[in-house]
């Protein structure tokens, strides 16, 4: 299911389509869900689209992690893996070594803090922030330190930003700064009961047991937070102003604290033993190690370190930016310097998104903790409301890969939600917040291309294409189906990089004539028929308007090929085009 997913049509935009996955996790049948259709379409924009703006992560646990890699640290990543977090890794500016800051006064940067003895003043509420817990962001300016709370009070890009006469001003660019007398050292951290203690991680990922019951979790809580919803008309009415929200698969946070954990607590521990026998239930939850798995779910369900502190959570869009063996590093969208390293359940967040995708992809998330980790709730959703998913800008990309390995040089990864494992820590979750969507900007009807200006195709020309129509077109789901043909800067010997869709490079070719249309045709030939067994691709990508517009001109009687034009930006000149023939 997961490769299905996962070779989807390539990114010639900067968007690429989400789809729809429930996954089985073989529970009981009065836990099941029924099954969306994946059925995919392409569109001459480079956009694929699906059926969903939501879908469920929930682990396919059949299935092995086909070709995933996580056990390189975040900084080998950045290097070898352009695909993840930025589209050419031998830039300096990608990949160059964090300058180190000079710490100063009493508080170093990445040391755990509290807020405290902040006060209410007139126009704004600072006493809100007492008790949060968060991190030294930067340096000292000598009166106040830029602070990074766990639990942000709000995800929209704002923030608040306390000056040196304690006024706090909104301000899109600058992090909270508090005073050093309204703060104090986070205390140590308290072992986690055992069992289970602090969960171990495996390249990123939960162990078996301990995924395969948050599946099951996540699936009967949606099940739960929906009779809730039904039974109380007054919150249905309250939370279903759209037709569209009925269905949000954040209503169970929405209502979490009052109604949903009370209910979901009461039907974990006793209703569900009234619609299953224990031995089937547990069978169903982990096949492979039935016995005893009940009683972990309970616990867990009871216990302050997992989902009875379900409240203490994170909300709000992030870019998946890399992995590593604890996990996925992910930035809130409005506080790019902050990064949350996520654990993953039978594969890494990133590896089922982020590293199949040239540029770190943007999804709404909830992160919730697990015993001395960050887990995400396994309905993730774009941020546009749609079936369409926003990638980072090449540039915003770098970004993310500098900040990275920022907050890895100063110990600023949140591994976990500390304030639940601290003495006298608090328990005071975020007041919910729904989600804001952004809908794609919509797309201009393109008129039909004017091909009046082009010449007669040459009998070279008319050759390669014939020829281009008796190769097998690659399946529509397979990076392979899409090519973009990408000029290097010039050099000793003109180049040509041939990338397939998700961005890997397929075959590297000198330039031994000009960059033409025919070029084109004969290199996909070439390619096609000596190393891919006469297959060849549904989509041409080619890095020069004349150049494209004379392709589309000679393929435009192939209807299952597409031709588009990519906008690269380079640093160096590339070889100039040649003029068509």
């Amino acid at each position: 299911m997961w490769k299905e997913l996962l070779e989807g049509n390539p990114i010639v935009c900067g968007m690429v389509a989400l789809v729809t996955i429930l996954l089985a996790a073989a529970i009981h049948s009065f836990f099941s869900e029924s099954k969306a259709n994946t059925k995919a379409n392409s569109s001459s924009d480079g956009i694929i689209k699906k059926d969903d703006n939501v879908f469920d992560m929930d682990g396919d646990w059949g299935d092995e992690a086909n070709n995933v890699d996580v056990k390189k640290t975040l900084k080998e990543r950045v290097e070898e893996a352009p695909k993840l977090v930025m589209d050419n890794p031998k830039e300096p500016s990608s990949v160059g070594l964090v300058k180190p800051k000079i710490n100063s006064g009493p508080f170093k940067i990445g040391q755990r803090i509290v807020l405290q003895e902040l006060l209410k003043e007139e126009g704004d509420d600072l006493s809100k922030y007492n008790g949060r817990h968060g991190h030294i962001a930067d340096v000292w300016d000598g009166t106040t330190y830029p602070i990074d709370l766990d639990l942000p009070l709000s995800s929209k890009p704002t923030t608040a930003t306390t000056t040196d006469d304690d006024k706090t001003t909104n301000n899109n660019n600058k992090p909270l700064r508090i005073k050093v007398a309204n703060l104090r050292e986070e205390g140590e951290l308290i072992n986690i009961p055992d069992p289970p203690g602090r969960i171990a991680v495996n390249s990123g990922c939960l162990p078996e047991d301990h995924g395969r019951i948050c599946a099951f979790l996540f699936k009967t809580l949606r099940s739960v937070a929906e009779g809730v919803i039904h039974n109380n008309p007054q919150k249905k009415k309250k939370f279903a102003e759209t037709a569209a929200e009925k269905k949000s698969p954040f209503v169970c946070w929405q209502f979490w604290k009052d109604d949903v954990y009370p209910a979901y607590l009461e039907f974990m521990t006793r209703g569900i033993l009234l619609k299953a026998k224990l031995a089937d239930l547990e069978q169903s939850i982990n096949p492979g190690k039935p016995k005893g798995t009940y009683k972990t779910v309970v616990d867990a369900v009871k216990s302050k370190h997992a989902v009875a502190s379900w409240n203490v959570r994170v909300e709000g869009q992030f870019y998946l930016v890399g992995m590593g063996p604890e996990g996925t590093m992910v930035i809130p969208v409005n506080n790019l310097r902050q990064v949350y390293c996520v654990v993953g359940y039978q594969k890494p967040l990133g590896a089922l998104l982020g590293n199949q995708m040239p540029r770190p992809p943007k999804v709404q998330l909830t992160l919730l903790p697990w015993y001395g980790r960050i887990i995400h709730d396994t309905l993730v959703s774009s941020t546009s409301g749609t079936n369409q998913i926003e990638l980072a800008s090449p540039p915003l990309a770098r970004q993310l890969a500098a900040s990275c390995q920022a907050a890895i040089s100063e110990g600023r990864i949140i591994y976990r939600l500390a304030q639940l494992e601290v003495e006298n820590g608090s328990t005071e979750g975020v007041p919910f917040e729904k989600p804001v969507f952004t809908p794609p900007p919509q797309q201009q009807q393109q008129p039909p291309p004017d091909f009046s200006k082009e010449p007669t195709a040459t009998q070279e020309e008319r050759g390669a294409v014939e020829n281009l129509t008796e190769l097998t077109a690659f399946h529509p789901k397979t990076p392979l189906s899409a090519w973009n043909i990408v000029r290097l800067p010039n050099n000793n010997k003109p180049m040509i990089n041939i990338l397939q869709g998700q961005g890997q490079k397929l075959h590297e070719v000198e330039l031994t004539s000009d960059y033409t249309a025919l070029f084109i045709l004969k290199t996909v030939l070439t390619l096609s028929v000596s190393k891919l067994n006469g297959h060849r691709p549904l989509m041409i990508g080619v890095d020069d308007v004349i150049v494209c517009q004379r392709l589309r001109f000679l393929c435009q009687g192939i209807s299952n090929l597409k031709i588009a034009f990519l906008k690269v930006e380079r640093k160096e000149q590339a070889p100039a085009a040649g003029a068509a023939q």
